[in-house]
């Protein structure tokens, strides 16, 4: 509690600036929220892609990223009018851009391009040539297909598993009776010293109550230099000091581990009017 009670500063996290770049286009949670439900099974665990789930028709190109077309898409949201939406939505906010691939004549290097570099030709990235754009280029089917490429900053941070928190915010946000409002993470470092004493992945006001919380795409609350106990210590005394009404605990994974829930158990014990919730996969993602 020492160093938490010294005169400390609040800043954004990376994931914070991911989030409030892309929400400035998208218009908000529930949105990326949506970037994170409907196409994590199409984005998130191998890049744009489906490879290890449903060996879905898409390619995947030597910058390791996969581009799907409409049909790869359909696969995943069952219906041609959800696919249309969904896809044209996307396309407003900037979460996704279409484009052509092409495979260049010279040498044979295939390349995302996007609409707004095409034309009657195209020019190829690695060796430059300028080229007319014929069948021999794409080869199926007899005209050339969209595909579709992930905003980067929105790839970045679902890499980066930001949309565990998206997802928790979510699920808060429609549990909400009255009243919902949040602040994407947070970092929260002494003035004396340089090294974060904790980086808070959820901050809301939930119905008028303060809410605090750790967002995690394993299953355990173990961090890089603390230990489950020690993480969920830190939230217990953050909450205490703060007033905070609820700390939320969540994971795309089945459970939390052993470890995980005796921690939190042990850590909140004694504070019986902390309310604290722990989400699992099949809560974030109902």
């Amino acid at each position: 509690m020492d160093q938490l009670e010294s005169p400390h500063s609040v800043c954004p996290s990376n994931e914070t600036v991911r989030i409030k770049q892309r929400r400035s286009v998208t218009g908000g949670v529930n949105l990326l929220c949506t970037v994170a439900i409907v196409p994590d099974r199409i984005l998130v665990s191998d890049g744009f892609g489906l490879r290890l789930i449903y060996g879905l028709p898409q390619v995947y190109l030597k910058d390791k990223r996969r581009y799907m077309d409409f049909a790869s898409i359909k696969k995943i949201v069952q219906s041609d009018d959800l696919t249309r939406n969904l896809i044209d939505e996307f396309v407003e906010k900037g979460i996704f851009y279409r484009g052509y691939i092409f495979q260049c004549q010279n040498c044979s290097d295939a390349a995302w391009h996007s609409i707004s570099e095409v034309d009657q030709t195209f020019t190829c990235r690695r060796c430059g040539l300028n080229q007319q754009y014929k069948n021999r280029h794409w080869r199926i089917p007899n005209e050339p297909l969209w595909f579709y490429k992930l905003d980067e900053m929105v790839y970045l941070m679902l890499e980066n598993n930001g949309h565990v928190p998206l997802l928790t915010l979510n699920k808060l946000s429609v549990s909400s009776q009255e009243s919902f409002l949040f602040r994407p993470e947070l970092r929260i470092t002494p003035k004396s010293s340089e090294e974060a004493y904790l980086e808070v992945d959820i901050c809301c006001i939930m119905d008028g109550r303060l809410c605090i919380g750790e967002a995690k795409s394993n299953n355990s609350l173990a961090g890089k230099d603390l230990t489950a106990l020690q993480t969920v210590e830190r939230y217990r005394d953050l909450a205490l000091r703060m007033g905070v009404s609820m700390v939320v605990f969540s994971t795309t994974e089945n459970a939390w581990n052993q470890a995980s829930r005796d921690a939190i158990r042990m850590a909140f014990e004694n504070h019986p009017h902390i309310k604290v919730m722990k989400l699992t996969s099949s809560s974030l993602y109902s």
